[in-house]
């Protein structure tokens, strides 16, 4: 059973001497479509979905004042739930996915510096 350490981590204590930090890879993200998802497939043809979505953020500054702060987060949806997602999802929904984070890196000839995405 995981058990707060003190550090604010979860461990599983295996034995005595060995203990198991447990890791964790879950994000939540909730906002509106910026565009309609745009559907590909795989060279081994598996659907994937492609989307953008608006996260806005509020909160009232040093003044009062309601302020607003817009995250664009680019998401991809895989397989029969990217063809589901893309059929269904259109601009300006709004959506809530749970998934992994994941960073993808890559090197292109038209760009002198690596780029990379998180999905």
């Amino acid at each position: 059973m995981a058990q707060p350490n003190g550090d604010g981590h979860l461990t599983k204590q295996l034995t005595t001497n060995h203990i198991l930090l447990m890791n964790i890879n879950r994000i939540i993200i909730s906002g509106n479509l910026v565009a309609s998802p745009t559907l590909r497939e795989t060279n081994s043809g598996t659907p994937v979905a492609s989307v953008t979505i608006a996260n806005n953020e509020f909160f009232n500054d040093g003044e009062g004042e309601r302020q607003q702060v817009t995250t664009f987060v680019d998401a991809t949806v895989w397989g029969k739930s990217g063809e589901n997602f893309a059929s269904l999802a259109k601009k300006g929904h709004e959506v809530i996915i749970e998934d992994q984070l994941r960073r993808n890196d890559w090197e292109s000839e038209e760009v002198a510096e690596p780029a990379s995405e998180r999905t």
